[in-house]
């Protein structure tokens, strides 16, 4: 079953590490080959799950920080818990305004998950 502010990629917090800067500017955004420093930076807790814990970090190389959510799938959602039944809906066949009638939002919302996805 499919919890909102869950993590769907099942990584836990204690051991993300990010593999590159999330930021195009940077030039640690690409594979340069070598190794990517990124430093802890402290912590905050969503409104929606406040028992869980979100890591900070700075990156080594432009020290811009970001955060464990900026790597998810639902970064930046407003509706988290839609993108599973979306994405299970589209896969069945179903038109984007069947879709929101269905699960109680706007077809323009459907339209965006489906493109994430």
């Amino acid at each position: 079953m499919f919890r909102p502010c869950q993590p769907i990629d099942g990584r836990r917090s204690d051991r993300f590490r990010p593999s590159f800067c999330p930021h195009e500017g940077c030039p640690a955004h690409t594979d340069s080959g070598g190794p990517y420093v990124a430093k802890r930076d402290g912590s905050y807790r969503r409104q929606c799950d406040p028992l869980r814990r979100v890591q900070r970090f700075r990156c080594g190389t432009c020290g811009r920080g970001f955060s464990q959510r900026s790597f998810a799938t639902t970064y930046r959602l407003k509706r988290p818990e839609l993108l599973a039944p979306v994405a299970a809906l589209l896969v069945a066949g179903s038109a984007n305004r069947q879709i929101a009638r269905s699960l109680g939002c706007s077809h323009s919302t459907v339209t965006r998950m489906s493109v994430r996805l």
